[in-house]
């Protein structure tokens, strides 16, 4: 029986950061595509369906869709437990602090860049 497709849950700001990458006519491809792969696992799109609409392999799918959801719960374990952090700015330096440790001892092939949201 098939792996059913990690579940992805964003807030609306979340999605419209993804969104603004997307149509940012800067933005590297990689990165557009990886946020069109988020994006539409939001909307409930199975890997399949993701891959058809972009043009892409399922794998390629699963692996962004399988990242980002890990990505979000590493920070969630790590970082975001209550009376972790005391302002906004302390949570964006945590993450910050979180990002640079993450690419330095586990990225291995991917690293993780923070833009600005917070």
């Amino acid at each position: 029986m098939p792996k059913r497709a990690t579940t992805v849950v964003l807030s609306e700001k979340e999605q419209e950061g993804l969104l603004q990458i997307t149509k940012r006519h800067r933005s590297e491809q990689q990165v557009v595509l990886r946020a069109h792969i988020v994006l539409a696992a939001v909307q409930g799109s199975s890997n399949a369906q993701i891959a058809r609409e972009l043009g892409i392999n399922v794998d390629t799918v699963r692996l962004w869709r399988d990242r980002w959801v890990g990505l979000l719960s590493i920070l969630m374990r790590k970082l975001l437990k209550r009376g972790n952090f005391l302002s906004l700015d302390d949570l964006r330096d945590q993450i910050l602090a979180f990002i640079n440790y993450y690419n330095h001892t586990m990225a291995k092939p991917i690293k993780w860049t923070y833009t600005g949201l917070i």
